[in-house]
């Protein structure tokens, strides 16, 4: 599904899961895997999330955030994108344009 959009930069939460998730993406394509910290369950802040996601609403490039269910809420509120549960392995997928989120599609896992 992320070859479709053309993902050349991998921003994750450096748990071991979130890792294990787009690791085969990452060996797949050749891309190095961003381990943040600021992302994972333990050690987020609104401050951190915002931190990563400026970082990537200012890039060209097309990225993927893999983060957990409890920091979500706090990563789709940041983006401005009305918040919805999502089921296991389900994606947000947010087309943005200078900085601005645009348009939202959401991919179940099946």
């Amino acid at each position: 599904m992320l070859s479709a959009y053309g993902v050349t930069r991998i921003v994750s939460s450096d748990s071991a899961r979130c890792r294990q998730t787009v690791q085969p993406y990452a060996d797949d394509h050749v891309l190095p895997l961003e381990a943040e910290a600021g992302l994972n369950e333990e050690e987020w802040t609104p401050d951190s999330v915002r931190a990563v996601l400026t970082d990537l609403l200012s890039g060209k490039e097309n990225a993927v955030l893999c983060s957990h269910r409890p920091v979500l809420p706090e990563i789709l509120t940041a983006l401005g994108v009305t918040e919805e549960p999502l089921a296991p392995g389900e994606m947000v997928v947010c087309h943005h344009r200078k900085g601005r989120v645009v348009a939202v599609e959401r991919h179940t896992a099946y």
